[in-house]
């Protein structure tokens, strides 16, 4: 007896066998991609940052150095998951390498790593071509990095790097494949700015090392291997490693500082870590670790130039110091722009109406700022200041979506 199905029932049907196509044949480029460079790769189904080979291959411009490629198959999950994948070759994929045969860090190689770091680097507050050369940020005649023409369409800078790029030569080379990260690039020539895709991944200012630590943590957080962290998974590892560390069970009170951690990694408010929140968050604690001076050495000339005309509003005179009425000044300029009349209006300052209010916050601000006089000299000096915002302006590189919370 036949069975008569409905034109719905059919779509469906075709829908679930063209998906069920598609994640098989992406299993099977995963699982049979081949030999790279003669060596046996190694699968890992389904996780968002695979190890693509075993013993790793050679690379020249590494001096010779085997390196590990690894593969980000989290956006090529997620449009499998949302059935807007037709086609397994044409799955979102991005790889990185790291070296995997890095030298070990002595303690001679550490004691000379630290000494490195140590030593002061003279940064001018004055830039070498002077003040106007900040006015003029963007030359008319910067050309696109991907296909180097000038087609007269609109450029978007990087807000790290002196780098331009065009959209359209950004969604060719795969940077631009979703919501998420087109509207991002609507802020670089705002205010705001955008970091193109070399400079804000955190882990490019990592160690080998570090990096190494960093991927071996992700693997052992994502238990069911599907390219992001739940906040379960997330708690699980850390009182794993807190038992194995500390031989004893984690407190109420910590397992509620370590969920707090996981939805400051949130970034995006989904409920899950990605590996690049999770990467770029742990990236920034490993950063601060180091010392403020060779932090200092990581800038970019355009973070450095933005530090200056940060520290240019405080410093009136242009002394190369900030007195704390300075700061009082500029803080009262800054927070001034939120209410219409200090004086008067200070209710969105969380106030009562009591018109002393404003002033307080303007202290309050004031004194956190001039906690940066490190010899309590009584001014903040640009060396300072500097010391003191360089991990604040690193840990800004990663371009952060707007988060849109659920009533």
């Amino acid at each position: 007896m036949g069975v008569v199905l409905s034109r719905r029932t059919q779509a469906r049907a075709e829908e679930v066998r063209r998906t069920t196509t598609v994640v098989n044949a992406f299993k099977s480029t995963q699982k049979n991609a081949g030999n790279v460079n003669g060596k046996e790769n190694k699968e890992k189904s389904q996780n968002g940052v695979e190890n693509e080979t075993k013993n790793g291959v050679s690379d020249p411009l590494n001096g010779g150095r085997r390196s590990v490629v690894y593969t980000d198959t989290s956006a090529a999950w997620d449009a499998l998951r949302s059935g807007k994948a037709t086609d397994a070759s044409n799955l979102p994929r991005s790889q990185f390498s790291v070296p995997q045969n890095h030298v070990p860090e002595t303690k001679e190689r550490k004691r000379s790593r630290r000494n490195s770091d140590e030593e002061s680097v003279d940064i001018p507050y004055m830039p070498p071509d002077g003040w106007e050369s900040l006015e003029n940020k963007n030359s008319e005649d910067e050309l696109c990095i991907v296909c180097g023409v000038f087609t007269g369409t609109e450029l978007y800078p990087c807000r790290v790097c002196d780098k331009v790029y065009h959209e359209g030569c950004l969604s060719k080379i795969g940077k631009l494949n979703d919501s998420i990260s087109l509207r991002m690039i609507e802020k670089a020539n705002t205010v705001v700015g955008w970091s193109c895709h070399e400079c804000e991944n955190l882990n490019s200012l990592l160690r080998d090392d570090e990096m190494f630590e960093l991927m071996d943590a992700f693997e052992k957080c994502d238990v069911d291997s599907d390219s992001n962290i739940t906040s379960t998974e997330f708690l699980r590892y850390k009182k794993q490693s807190y038992r194995e560390a500390e031989g004893k069970e984690m407190s109420s009170e910590q397992e509620e500082k370590e969920m707090e951690m996981f939805r400051l990694m949130d970034k995006d408010k989904t409920g899950y870590l990605t590996w690049w929140e999770f990467l770029n968050h742990e990236s920034a604690r490993r950063l601060a670790t180091r010392s403020k001076k060779a932090l200092i050495k990581l800038l970019t000339r355009k973070e450095i130039n933005t530090a200056r005309e940060a520290f240019r509003f405080f410093d009136k005179d242009c002394d190369g110091f900030i007195t704390i009425s300075e700061a009082k000044d500029a803080y009262r300029k800054w927070l001034g722009k939120f209410v219409v009349d200090p004086e008067k209006h200070s209710k969105g300052f969380g106030g009562n109406g009591n018109p002393d209010q404003f002033n307080q916050h303007v202290k309050q601000q004031a004194k956190i700022f001039m906690t940066a006089d490190a010899d309590n000299s009584g001014a903040v000096s640009w060396k300072e200041y500097l010391e003191e915002q360089s991990l604040y302006i690193l840990s800004a590189r990663p371009n952060v979506a707007p988060v849109h919370y659920k009533k």
